[in-house]
């Protein structure tokens, strides 16, 4: 006798940020290098990515109507304090 187990998924609870999360449906997001950016990301047998994921650097031509995630690392520099005897 075969036993068939169904599984349904439970979506986690998350705080949207802008159309990603909370209630809103999945996005898909693409990964690129900055210099491949521009390159096409879909075809008619996929879906068009809602960002291309970028890292550090914006491509210089850039889609129209495309959406972009970029990750930006800044770098605090506390000034020294020296005290005098």
């Amino acid at each position: 006798m075969l036993t068939l187990i169904i599984s349904i998924p439970n979506r986690r609870e998350t705080v949207a940020a802008g159309n990603i999360g909370g209630e809103n449906v999945p996005v898909v997001i693409a990964t690129r290098k900055a210099d491949q950016a521009t390159a096409e990301v879909s075809s008619p047998e996929l879906p068009k990515p809602d960002y291309i994921y970028v890292q550090g650097e914006l491509p210089e031509k850039r889609a129209k109507k495309q959406k972009y995630i970029l990750i930006m690392t800044l770098i605090w520099t506390l000034p020294t304090v020296v005290s005098s005897p």
